[in-house]
This record gives C-alpha cells, structure tokens and sequence, in this order.
C-alpha cells in the first residue's frame, strides 16, 4: 500500500473514533461554501451573465417616461441605430372563460424583433399590423396558462377591453421580456401601439419607455452628448413641456440597459455578499478552533510518536504505524 493510502486510511481511523468533530467540521465547511457559493450564483446571473438579447453590450434605455412624438424624436441621435417603445397597463380579457384581468404591453414596430423574440407558433407582429392596431401575441405563459395550450389558438378572435382582436402568434418560452422597460410586470398579450389614439400624439401624455442599439462604433458617451443637444432644441421648440418651473431643461438621461435592469440590486445584494463573506470567515474560524482543541487533546499522543522517533512530516501527515515509526 502507497504512503498516501496510508495516510487516508490513518485520517479515515481517526475521524472515526471522533465522529462529532468530523460531523461538526464538515457541517460548518458546507454552511460556508454553500451560501457563498449561492451568492456566486445570484452575483452571476445578475452582473456578470450578458442580457439575453441580440447585441446586449449596445443596448442602453432613456430614463423616465416618454409621449410618442418624443419617441420619434429620438431618432435624430445618429449614434443610436434603432429605437424601441413599450407602455404596459391592464386590460380585461372577456370570452375564455371567466372575464380575466391580463397585462399587455402595446410596443412600437419592431419593437420584438429588437429584443430577438421569436414566434413558438404563428408569426411576430409585423408593420402592418399598425395600421388598425386589432392583432396581438399572445405570451407563452399566457397561452398555457389561459388556453391551456390550444393549438387552434393563431387565428383566433379574443375580446380585450371590449374589443375584437385577432391572434397573430405565439412568442417562444425563450423569450424574457426587457424588465427595465416593462417594470418587472407580467405581460400576458403583446400589441402594436395604436396610432389612431388621439391621445398618442400630445406630448403630454407619456406612457412609453425607450431602449435604444448604439451604431456599431458608437460609444454610451457619444449618445448622451447627442440626447442632450436633443433635449435643448426641444425645450427651445417646446418650453411649456420641457423647461421646468425652476427655468431648467428636462433633460434625456440614458444609461446602458443593463445597468437599467440591474437598477438597485447591486445596493441590496453588496451588504448580502459581505455578509456571506463573514459567514465563511466565522466558519473557517469555527473549524480552526476545532482542529486546534483536537491538537491540544492529542499533544501526549505525539509527544510519545516523537520520542519513539517520528519525523515531523511523519507527525504532520499522521501515516500508518508502519510508515511513522
């Protein structure tokens, strides 16, 4: 037998006749790794793992609510290649049963496609469909959830709000919809921004938050130096709106859409971290304290080794009898 057999099957023999400090040992060590190590897991998810979206690192969303003519006033920022739009609220959705209180986002063309949403049945909403604003698509949890996953759903006509629309498609379970934008709500139905709303074009009504895709070579810094020289000639052409009582200028604050998802976790989870940290020190500690009150209870056992002869990494490493002596 190998010196390193022996030596695991001298630990194995001791740790057997003290079952309570291996139990007690083992049990602190896995309090420590495993909430640390749960940490990690939450710390990865949230920081460290990219958006699930296409072109995650280039996304960035502009703080606060917008009207849609403010929306499409965006589009003069040339850093920023494409724009995208959500409002989310609740609507009541009658005929299936029992009349049910749903979430549903209305979203500007192209807003799905922007986010890499892709159609589990049926198609995505298309530019078209902004013409009468009467289709929409149906979440994936929604169509399990309230249809019980119905495959003559697509083509179907639902009332919402009192209203017929028709299902266009299905979105795939994949998808996770841009909490930053939505709020963290759930949203049920998806459906185009109804332009003949007579509401949609006054600049006082701000429902919609966007999210924008730099231009390739494009930098956050660039944007924000544009989205400010916006919010000047705004306020020039519209003081009543974008100028404040106090003579200052709304501005257009943009930061990147991770950082816009990630919000105040990072204040909430970095007292937890530190927290976890300390349990693993208190842990190690513990177990330290263990292994040095064994040590004093052993210390006549090696005095007795070492005036028998054993070599101190003999002592150290507690071999069998044979290798020690």
């Amino acid at each position: 037998m190998t010196p390193a057999w022996w030596t695991l099957l001298a630990a194995s023999r001791s740790l057997r006749r003290a079952p309570g400090f291996a139990c007690t040992a083992a049990l602190l060590l896995g309090l420590g790794i495993g909430a640390v190590t749960a940490m990690f897991t939450v710390v990865d998810h949230v920081f460290l793992r990219p958006l699930p979206y296409p072109d995650a690192e280039r996304l960035l969303r502009v703080s606060g609510s917008q009207s849609y003519p403010a929306v499409q006033d965006l589009q003069e920022i040339r850093s920023v290649e494409a724009w995208a739009a959500a409002s989310i609220d609740y609507a009541h959705l009658t005929g299936a049963g029992d009349p049910l209180r749903i979430g549903q986002a209305r979203v500007t063309d192209g807003f799905l496609t922007f986010f890499g949403a892709q159609p589990a049945k049926g198609r995505p909403l298309s530019s078209s469909d902004y013409q009468a604003a009467d289709v929409v698509v149906l979440s994936y949890a929604a169509w399990q959830r309230i249809w019980g996953g119905s495959d003559d759903v697509v083509g179907r006509t639902i009332t919402i709000d009192g209203a017929p629309v028709v299902v266009a498609g299905i979105l795939a379970a994949s998808f996770t919809p841009p909490e930053a934008l939505l709020d963290g709500r759930t949203v049920d139905v998806w459906r185009p921004v109804d332009r003949a709303d007579p509401d949609l074009g006054d600049r006082y009504s701000r429902s919609l938050v966007a999210a924008g895709r730099l231009a390739s070579g494009a930098t956050l810094e660039d944007a924000r130096r544009e989205a400010s020289e916006l919010a000047e000639r705004r306020a020039r052409e519209f003081p009543e709106i974008y100028i404040r009582r106090d003579g200052t200028v709304v501005e257009l604050p943009i930061m990147s859409l991770h950082e816009a998802t990630i919000g105040s976790a990072g204040e909430r989870l970095l007292p937890a971290g530190v927290a976890v940290l300390l349990l693993l020190l208190v842990a190690c500690v513990n177990v330290a304290h263990l292994f040095l009150a064994r040590a004093l209870g052993r210390s006549r056992e090696m005095a007795v080794r070492r005036a028998l002869g054993a070599a101190s990494p003999a002592i150290a490493g507690q071999p069998s009898w044979k290798a020690s002596w």
